[in-house]
C-alpha cells in the first residue's frame, strides 16, 4: 500500500492545528478566528479529496467484501458480445469471480459457449434475485447515438458536440475508472463515503454558526416583516426526506397564506409566479432567502449548505415511481442550495432536476460546492438572472 493516503490525512491535521492555533498567537477577534479556522479545514479538504484519477482493479486484500473462505462474487454480464466475453474471462481468470452467464436481447437463451445467455434485459432483476447475483457489469454495446457522435467527429471535427447525459451516465465519474485485464470499468455504485466528508461537515457547521450569527439581525427584520404582514407563523415547519431516506423537518420562513394547502392538497410551487404568495414572501421565494431557517438543520446535522434540496414524503414516493434512480440523491445529505437550483429553477421538471443531482452526487467535491455557493449568491444579489 502506498504511504501517500497517510501523508494527506497527517498534512490535514497539521493544517487544521495550524488554524487553531494562529488566531490564538495573534489574538484575533472571534469571527476572524473562526473564519481561520474554517479556511485550515477547507485547505486539508482539498489536500484529502485529491485522489489518483486512474487505478487497476482493486486486489481482494482491498475489497471489502472479500473474507478468507468467502465464495466467490457471483457476475452477471449485460451485453454476450466480444467485449462481454473478454470480460467474463478477465474476472473468472482472478480467481474471485464466479460468472454466472450474460444478458442478451439478441440471443436466445441458452448455451452460448463456455456461458449462458440467461435471458433478455426485460428479465434482469429476477435473473439478479435467482442467481444470488453479486456484481452486474454493462460491456459496451454502441448505440445509435454513439456511432452518429463518432461519424461527427470524424467527418466534422471543427463541429462542437453537447449531449444531454442519461441519469446513468450522470452518475459516471472518472477518478471511479477501473481496469480489469484489456477492459476499463466505470463503477457507477458501491460507492464509499470520501475522505473529506467529514471535512465538509465540520466546514457546514461552522459557515451555519458564523452565517447564522451574521444574519441573525436580517432573518431577525424578516420575521418581524412576515407577522405583521400576514396571518400565520414566522417559520413554516414540513417533513422532508433527508439523509438516507430518514424524515425530518426543515424550517423554512413562512412565504404563503396560512393553510395554502388546505383545498389544493399537496402541490409543487411554481416559484415567485404562485397566487398564494404573501408581498414579503414573494421577496423572500424570489432571493431564495426563505431558506435561511435551514442553518439551523445543518447545525442539527439533518442537512448540509450544499447538496440536493430535500423533498416532501408525497412527492418522494411519485419521484421514485417515475425514476428509479430517485434514491441515489439521499446518499448524501440535502442542502440548502444546490446544482439543480443554480443551474435550473422553480419551472424545471423533476426529471431534469435529477439530472442535476445525481451530476452532484457523482461528481461532489469542494470546488463544485464553492461554484454552487458563488452561482448561489449571484442568484442572491441578482434574482432575475439566477
Amino acid at each position: 500500500m502506498s504511504m501517500l493516503p497517510s501523508a494527506k490525512i497527517w498534512f490535514a491535521a497539521v493544517v487544521i492545528s495550524l488554524g487553531a492555533w494562529f488566531p490564538v498567537i495573534y489574538q484575533m477577534p472571534a469571527v476572524a478566528s473562526v473564519a481561520s479556522m474554517l479556511g485550515g479545514v477547507v485547505l486539508a479538504a482539498v489536500v484529502l479529496e485529491r485522489e489518483r484519477p486512474f487505478r487497476k482493479w482493486a486486489s481482494a486484500q482491498d475489497r471489502e467484501w472479500v473474507k478468507e473462505g468467502a465464495r466467490p462474487a457471483r457476475a452477471l454480464i449485460i451485453g454476450a458480445g466480444a467485449v462481454g466475453r473478454e470480460l467474463a474471462r478477465s474476472l473468472e481468470a482472478r480467481g474471485n469471480y464466479q460468472v454466472a452467464g450474460f444478458i442478451d436481447d439478441e440471443l436466445d437463451p441458452g448455451e452460448q459457449g463456455e456461458w449462458s445467455v440467461l435471458g433478455g434485459r426485460d428479465a434482469t432483476a429476477d435473473i439478479v434475485r435467482q442467481y444470488r447475483i453479486d456484481e452486474v457489469f454493462l460491456a459496451y454495446a454502441p448505440s445509435w447515438q454513439q456511432r452518429l457522435v463518432e461519424d461527427l467527429i470524424q467527418r466534422h471535427p471543427e463541429v462542437c458536440v453537447r449531449v444531454v447525459p442519461s441519469p446513468y451516465e450522470a452518475l459516471m465519474r472518472f477518478d471511479r475508472i477501473e481496469s480489469l485485464g484489456d477492459v476499463v470499468l466505470v463503477r457507477l455504485t458501491d460507492e464509499f463515503s470520501r475522505p473529506w466528508d467529514p471535512c465538509k461537515r465540520m466546514a457546514d457547521f461552522t459557515a451555519a454558526l458564523v452565517g447564522g450569527l451574521v444574519l441573525s439581525p436580517l432573518m431577525l427584520l424578516f420575521a418581524v416583516l412576515i407577522r405583521a404582514s400576514s396571518k400565520g407563523p414566522v417559520i413554516y415547519r414540513q417533513e422532508r426526506i433527508g439523509y438516507l431516506g430518514r424524515p425530518f423537518t426543515v424550517y423554512k420562513f413562512r412565504t404563503m397564506v396560512q393553510d395554502a394547502e388546505a383545498a389544493c392538497g399537496p402541490v409543487l410551487s411554481p416559484g415567485d409566479h404562485d397566487e398564494r404568495l404573501t408581498p414579503i414572501g414573494r421577496f423572500l421565494k424570489k432571493t431564495r432567502m426563505d431558506e435561511l431557517p435551514q442553518l439551523w438543520n445543518v447545525l442539527r446535522g439533518e442537512m448540509s449548505v450544499v447538496g440536493p434540496r430535500p423533498e416532501r414524503p408525497f412527492f418522494v414516493r411519485q419521484f421514485e415511481q417515475m425514476r428509479p434512480l430517485y434514491v441515489k440523491r439521499h446518499q448524501v445529505r440535502p442542502g440548502i442550495t444546490g446544482l439543480a437550483q443554480v443551474c435550473g429553477g422553480y419551472h424545471t421538471d423533476a426529471r431534469d432536476k435529477l439530472r442535476f443531482d445525481l451530476i452532484y452526487v457523482s461528481q461532489r467535491s469542494l470546488w463544485l460546492d464553492l461554484w454552487i455557493l458563488l452561482k448561489t449568491a449571484a442568484v442572491v444579489t441578482r434574482p432575475d438572472n439566477g
